[in-house]
């Protein structure tokens, strides 16, 4: 187990470097050949940054066009970035044989991919293999989801968790980070597999997050110790709320009261589910395309900023296509991302458009937003609700769980009341999640501007309107209703105060140089000398939250857990490892679509199934079939697992009408309990103590 354990760090390393043609080379080459943003007298780090920053802000996008034409052209397109890239290299080899990478970027990028390797990769424990705790079973639909696209000739992909429904169901998903995953497994024909892939893609996230940072220091803010206050900027989004010690009252409070001692929860973000603000180190790990299509955005207003400061009109074109290009990507990449973004460059249309000096701008960033939305259009015709669905945003204050128990205590609340109660408990929760980065908001807003220079006074004003348009976009818009199910994942409220979070981290940075330099009461005039103790407390906590945030998600299940449930996992991962090796990728392969247990599953067999439970699939992927053909698929298949009585020709029946090629029987289905059961009277393709797979249309007597 340990041996395998090791097998998936290498397998996740060799998928990293895979990723280099998608993720350094595009940018690299943008910047080579335009010259835009004056990228050849930058030094090495700032043209890296900017290699890796507009790279996944661009070829999202680009691969998305490929792919429509066929799968052939896409992989043509990734060998095509690798050899421009490599031979771009080569010309500039003198160049790059006399850099040194200072010590401290390797060691942080050392660190993040320790970190992400062992929270992402399964964690032997005894003769157990345990998850992680939220990541990973989230992150399990999407391995399949990297799967089907692997396999996809052509897009649209269709949806891996509706295989048995003989309509055609279209994959109705932001999948763009996932197709940029999917091309690894076609280009080493399955050698390296999607999970790989999608690990792999973690790693690179937090590299891409930490460049498009250095490249905001660098061009935006035009700061000299651009390096220095990148590294400084690393603390700074490790920096969480106070839920750490809610969390540990919780636990206390259950000895209390239970006098047992026990972890009540998976995740510190289902303290406040319904108003959580997901930090950056659970959005990276957790939802990376999230985090992709906020950094594509930030290259998009970056390139929009750099153009109204060139006057070479070719120069002004190609940064306009960029913005465009990368507000294209943001969509595909996560669609409630770029409502924000929109919405902030919309009201700065309408600005420009009043402004007699700025009706060129005006012009310009109208162009670069109807463009993006013409680029986009196929992408957005292919997953267009069905006839008849709601709409996937509902305009109503944002809820909270803080907020929910209090209306329990009021009776005959009206649902105006609870929406004047979310309103006003949402100060409270705001803080309770960003903690010390709200007072850094609070200091931002309130002393920001003051000493600054006119230029600076802009930039902040620009920068105030875009973090308030990000506040009121998550207080008033909910899209739970996009996920198809009631309480579902709410995105905007959830992602994109990331946009905001992103900005603070520079003031966050400004704020602390600050205090380092014993100016807080010049901060803080009046009383700075009196919150020294409360602010070191808070960035206590907020360490802390992390902290425990990130050994909650790694432990959880290795403490919470039986040794039974990781044994169980080590053999369910090994019989689907054996079908994955054994079968072919477009395989059919089910699992008792009534059972949670197929949760896990994802991450090992990466093939298409049937049907997937109704509840946690519709959570991750919207299906556009209908209930009641869903209903019909389902009566056929749930008796496979659940009747014992059923024989072994219906069964072949069923699985020859469902185009099933594999079935994967556990220890909590009726037919695996039952020793009278048609599986126990006929050898298994594979089998192992809490796994029978058989091979549908090919199996024998049990000897």
């Amino acid at each position: 187990m340990i041996l395998q354990y090791l097998w998936d760090y290498l397998h996740a390393a060799t998928a990293f470097l895979l990723f280099i043609p998608l993720f350094v080379f595009p940018g690299y080459v943008l910047g080579e050949t335009t010259g835009i943003f004056r990228f050849r007298s930058h030094g090495f780090l700032t043209r890296t940054c900017f290699s890796l920053g507009f790279s996944v802000a661009i070829a999202p996008i680009i691969l998305f066009f490929l792919w429509a034409a066929s799968i052939q052209w896409a992989i043509a397109g990734y060998f095509l970035s690798a050899a421009i890239g490599i031979g771009l290299m080569l010309k500039n080899r003198q160049r790059i044989l006399q850099i040194k990478i200072p010590k401290a970027i390797t060691f942080i990028g050392a660190a993040w991919t320790l970190i992400v390797l062992f929270s992402l990769v399964d964690l032997p424990v005894g003769s157990g293999l345990y998850i992680n705790s939220v990541a990973n079973p989230d992150l399990s639909y999407r391995v399949e989801v990297v799967a089907q696209l692997a396999r996809t000739v052509k897009l649209p992909p269709l949806s891996p968790f509706s295989a048995g429904i003989s309509a055609m169901v279209v994959l109705r998903y932001h999948y763009f980070w996932l197709m940029l995953c999917g091309i690894i497994p076609k280009i080493t024909d399955w050698r390296i597999g999607a999970r790989d892939a999608l690990v792999a893609s973690v790693i690179w996230i937090g590299f891409l997050l930490l460049a498009v940072v250095g490249l905001y220091w660098k061009l935006f803010f035009n700061v000299r110790d651009a390096l220095r206050k990148s590294i400084a900027s690393i603390p700074v989004l490790f920096l969480g709320g106070l839920q750490g010690p809610m969390f540990l009252a919780m636990i206390f409070l259950y000895r209390w009261r239970r006098n047992v001692w026990q972890l009540p929860r998976p995740t510190l973000t289902w303290l406040e589910l319904k108003g959580q603000i997901t930090n950056w180190l659970d959005s990276l790990l957790w939802v990376p395309h999230c985090v992709a299509a906020v950094l594509a955005s930030l290259c998009a207003l970056l390139a929009l900023h750099e153009m109204h400061k060139v006057s070479d009109w070719r120069k002004r074109l190609i940064l306009m296509l960029v913005a465009s290009l990368s507000l294209a990507s943001t969509i595909g990449l996560s669609i409630f991302i770029c409502v924000p973004f929109f919405m902030y460059l919309g009201i700065l249309c309408i600005h420009q458009l009043f402004k007699a000096p700025g009706r060129r701008l005006w012009i310009e960033l109208a162009s670069a937003l109807l463009l993006a939305i013409l680029l986009i259009a196929p992408y957005l015709l292919s997953i267009r609700e069905p006839a008849g669905s709601p709409f996937p945003l509902a305009f109503c204050i944002r809820p909270s769980d803080f907020a929910t128990h209090l209306a329990k205590h009021i009776p005959s609340i009206t649902p105006l009341g609870r929406q004047l109660l979310n309103l006003a408990t949402e100060p409270l929760v705001f803080f309770y999640e960003l903690g010390m980065m709200a007072v850094i908001a609070i200091w931002a807003a309130t002393r920001g501007n003051v000493k600054l220079s006119e230029e600076k006074r802009n930039q902040n004003r620009l920068i105030g309107l875009f973090v308030l348009i990000t506040a009121l976009t998550a207080l008033f818009i909910n899209s739970e209703n996009a996920s198809g199910r009631a309480g579902g994942t709410n995105d905007i409220g959830w992602r994109t105060p990331l946009g905001a979070l992103f900005f603070l981290t520079f003031y966050a940075v400004w704020f602390f140089e600050g205090w380092r330099k014993n100016r807080l009461s010049a901060i803080f005039p009046s009383w700075g000398h009196k919150l020294r103790l409360p602010l070191m407390l808070l960035i206590v906590l907020g360490f802390g939250t992390t902290f425990t945030e990130f050994m909650l998600l790694r432990f959880y299940f290795v403490v919470h857990n039986t040794h039974e449930v990781g044994t169980h996992t080590e053999d369910l991962r090994t019989g689907l490892d054996f079908l994955r090796h054994h079968s072919a990728p477009e395989a059919v392969v089910q699992l008792n679509p009534g059972k949670g247990n197929a949760l896990y599953s994802g991450f090992f067999m990466e093939r298409g199934t049937a049907l997937r439970e109704a509840d946690t699939a519709s959570h991750f992927i919207n299906n556009a079939a209908s209930p009641n053909l869903r209903l019909q698929v389902e009566n056929e298949i749930k008796p496979i697992f659940e009747n014992p009585e059923l024989q072994f020709d219906q069964v072949q029946q069923r699985c020859s009408t469902l185009g099933i090629n594999y079935l994967v029987f556990q220890p909590d289905d009726a037919v695996f309990a039952n020793n009278r059961s048609w599986i126990w009277r006929f050898a298994p393709f594979y089998a192992n103590q809490s796994v029978r797979v058989y091979r549908c249309g090919a199996v024998h007597f049990a000897g």
